[in-house]
């Protein structure tokens, strides 16, 4: 299992170049019909990122704290971003898209 970021469906995902015109829910569906497995946020989930945030004195966004919570809590094998800061989450995996071998 490999956790996404946005940004990775925005700049990667995406074949279509004004897709950052569209709507959010334009963006979900695209997804969403992608065949990937879309989660919802579990309590669990938005706990874990909690003690990330404290843990990393507030370093790592809010966002991308709960992107690594639910890595956490799905048992994900890695982060795929194009965020270079996910590297200093020592509790997950990540890889930029280059690095990537599945």
């Amino acid at each position: 299992m490999v956790t996404l970021d946005t940004s990775f469906f925005v700049l990667h995902y995406s074949k279509d170049s004004d897709v950052l015109k569209r709507s959010r829910n334009a963006l979900r569906k695209e997804v969403v019909e992608s065949g990937l497995d879309v989660v919802d946020l579990s309590t669990d989930a938005a706990r874990e990122s909690g003690v990330l945030r404290v843990k990393y004195q507030e370093k790592i966004s809010w966002g991308d704290c709960l992107i690594a919570g639910t890595h956490l809590t799905e048992k994900a094998d890695v982060v795929l971003c194009e965020d270079s800061h996910f590297k200093d989450i020592r509790e997950i995996s990540s890889r930029k898209l280059g690095e990537f071998r599945p």
